[in-house]
């Protein structure tokens, strides 16, 4: 009888078990899949568009940088908010094949230009970048829009922005 209550035990654990673990991994599932954070747009002949709107600071797109598995050409925002870009170079190196950065007239770069060599293109509109950003990109590539600054001057905000990166990449 003991044996009977003891399997009865581990089959109620179990599906215990089950239930928690499913639901655990649903969780992740939704916090993985936030708008504009990491958030897959589309993919155009075989280049992924990736709206990383949320990226508001260079710790955020340094993590967004750091989980690219693909070749990257990264589309940043100039600010006038100094930070450390030399917490990118590594891996900016190591996966970045093109940079393009948005600058305002009202603005200058907030980092030093050299830091990203011939791999750095300056344009003043996200739909400037967005198109230049289509053009370097190869097959197997990641477009990957994580400006690293809040949205202060164009925007209301990163979901204001992150919008207007996913309909420009969509409309391609």
């Amino acid at each position: 009888m003991q044996n009977t209550t003891s399997k009865l035990d581990q089959g109620r654990m179990q599906k215990i078990t089950d239930t928690l673990l499913a639901a655990r991994k649903n969780n992740l599932k939704e916090v993985l899949e936030i708008a504009h954070r990491l958030e897959n747009v589309c993919e155009k002949n075989g280049v992924l568009y990736i709206n990383d709107s949320k990226s508001t600071n260079i710790h955020a797109t340094f993590y967004s940088l750091e989980c690219m598995t693909r070749r990257v050409v990264w589309v940043l925002s100039a600010s006038d908010f100094e930070q450390d870009y030399d917490l990118l170079a590594d891996l900016v190196n190591e996966k970045v094949t093109a940079v393009i950065c948005l600058v305002s007239n009202e603005q200058k770069l907030s980092f030093d230009p050299a830091m990203f060599g011939k791999k750095l293109r300056v344009v003043s509109k996200l739909a400037d970048a967005v198109t230049k950003a289509s053009e370097l990109a190869n097959s197997g590539d990641a477009v990957l829009f994580s400006p690293a600054h809040p949205s202060e001057l164009c925007y209301a905000g990163y979901k204001e922005r992150g919008e207007h990166f996913r309909k420009l990449a969509s409309n391609l």
